[in-house]
């Protein structure tokens, strides 16, 4: 590959620029725009309101060439500040019909960055600490996308961070050819180690920022969520973070074996002209990534049977048994947990659903194979629409069933718990008949309603989430003035926070969708994961 050098002055250049920066309009006393790492300087630079941004700070090497499905690695050192103003390319993605944002960004094997804004007044502020895990699947996604600004959290006094880490084969291709002496021989799961070694660069570098390292908060939404509830039991994450929020996702069981993950995973490659798998991998080793991108590892029928949909793999180091049997045993993370989701995640899918009664049949069967029956009787389609009632029995069990499941089993272990329903009802939605969807929430969270279109009183919303969210990142206890108290969730005692146009407490929330899919997830141990 050429490489193309800078300018020979470009060094000097920089440092006087950095020099310029530093050297303007600091009445106030606030974190420098300058920053030391263990790494090295990095230079931010200012938001609104006086919050600071630095954009595109490298947590790990380049997972480039060799490094190319192996655990992530430390960057390298340097003595010249970096100046980080600026999002850096995103993980290689696979395209969305969905992502607005997706004509521009760019996508690079060169991705493993991540941002923080602070409003700290300086480096003993000892703010609490958020950190974020974007979802989409574990396939698409970055940290740049216009709604992950954390600016407005950052404002509310805290430190925020979102990681960018490794997706689709990139960041899950599981094989033995690629074991890795530096994990024990273990492969697979990269995009959990990226998420792992970021948070030891937190824990590392977050002071110099302001933010307290012995507090800090791991937050996700989605896939995002699914890494959260994913670390939390893991022996590696233990001392990593303190608090928890899983936002829209769930427990994963039914992960893949190493055996069962290799077969699949062989059967991708073939997908790009590999056939022959008893030697080495340099083939799919030299592959231009954007050729590994036909590798989609969610094309049609890929996935095995009875499997729960996502690329996560047992893989004897991260995780050494299935995340669902740590906590039915109760050994996940001791840590306090906010978890919950929207009040009708998949119903904006509608459209794409079955056209029809037999293929909502179908397509059931597919999913919970032997119960289809009940489930049609349970949300019949009546003749008017099998795609929605298709997508409210499926936002029901993956969203609004495992979300109580998870609550009720980090309660029964002794843990701090609290449960939501996010469904507030904004004026965009009226005219469509779609409630709260799957990711509306992230908006709210992150404060960034101000995007045209939003109208004005949903800031008031935000301003609600992000109270309650940050009051938990700073204290452990959700709190929101003006507001109800959020009781913790007992599973004897099931008291849940309901986010809609009034905000109220609730017990036993749907409990009558909880007990009909308990009574059939916990036998069937399988569904789709979003």
């Amino acid at each position: 590959m050429r490489t193309i050098r800078p300018p020979k002055h470009a060094a000097l250049i920089l440092v006087a620029s950095a020099l310029i920066i530093l050297a303007t309009g600091f009445s106030s006393a606030k974190i420098p725009l300058m920053v030391n790492t263990l790494q090295g300087p990095v230079i931010g630079s200012l938001s609104l309101g006086g919050v600071r941004s630095f954009k595109g700070i490298p947590y790990a090497a380049p997972p480039v060439g060799d490094l190319r499905w192996k655990a992530p690695q430390e960057p390298r050192a340097r003595d010249l500040p970096l100046l980080c103003d600026a999002f850096k390319s995103g993980c290689p993605s696979y395209p969305s019909a969905t992502d607005l944002d997706l004509a521009f960004e760019t996508f690079s094997e060169d991705c493993l960055y991540l941002n923080v804004w602070t409003n700290a007044e300086s480096v003993d502020s000892k703010l609490p600490v958020m950190v974020f895990i974007h979802g989409g699947s574990f396939l698409t996604g970055s940290t740049s996308k216009r709604y992950y600004d954390g600016t407005y959290l950052a404002s509310k006094g805290v430190v925020v961070v979102t990681v960018n880490y490794r997706l689709g084969v990139f960041g899950f291709f599981c094989h033995p050819g690629l074991a890795d002496p530096r994990t024990g021989g273990s492969y697979g799961n990269y995009g959990l180690l990226d998420q792992l070694e970021a948070l030891k660069w937190i824990k590392r570098n977050i002071g110099g920022f302001g933010g307290d390292p012995d507090n800090v908060t791991l937050f996700g939404e989605s896939a995002g969520a699914v890494s959260v509830l994913t670390l939390m039991t893991s022996d590696l994450s233990d001392g990593m973070f303190d608090r928890a929020i899983a936002q829209s996702g769930a427990i994963p069981f039914n992960l893949m074996p190493k055996d069962d993950a290799c077969s699949f995973w062989e059967g991708m490659a073939r997908k790009v002209g590999v056939e022959d798998f008893t030697g080495s991998l340099d083939t799919l080793m030299s592959m231009e990534w954007t050729d590994l991108l036909n590798m989609n590892p969610y094309s049609e029928a890929a996935m095995p049977a009875k499997t729960t949909r996502n690329l996560l793999c047992v893989d004897g180091y991260l995780l050494t048994e299935q995340p669902l049997d740590r906590f039915l045993k109760g050994e996940e993370a001791p840590v306090p947990l906010i978890v919950g989701c929207n009040s009708d995640e998949l119903g904006i899918a509608a459209p794409g659903g079955p056209a029809d009664t037999e293929q909502y049949r179908q397509w059931l069967s597919r999913s919970f194979p032997g119960f289809e029956d009940r489930i049609m009787d349970e949300y019949p389609a009546n003749g008017a629409s099998p795609g929605r009632a298709y997508m409210t029995a499926i936002s029901d069990a993956v969203f609004i069933y495992t979300a109580r499941w998870t609550a009720d089993l980090h309660s029964k272990a002794g843990n701090q718990v609290y449960h939501y329903m996010f469904g507030y009802a904004t004026k965009l939605l009226k005219s469509t008949g779609y409630g709260a969807f799957h990711a509306l929430d992230i908006f709210y969270v992150f404060g960034t309603v101000d995007t045209p279109g939003f109208p004005k009183e949903d800031r008031t919303m935000a301003r609600t989430m992000t109270d309650y969210w940050t009051s938990f990142a700073a204290k452990g206890h959700p709190v929101c003035e003006p507001g109800p108290a959020w009781p913790l969730y007992r599973h004897d005692d099931p008291q849940s926070l309901v986010l809609g146009e009034e905000v109220r407490i609730e017990s036993r929330l749907n409990e009558d969708r909880y007990r009909f899919w308990g009574s059939i997830l916990e036998k069937a141990r399988f569904f789709i994961n979003i």
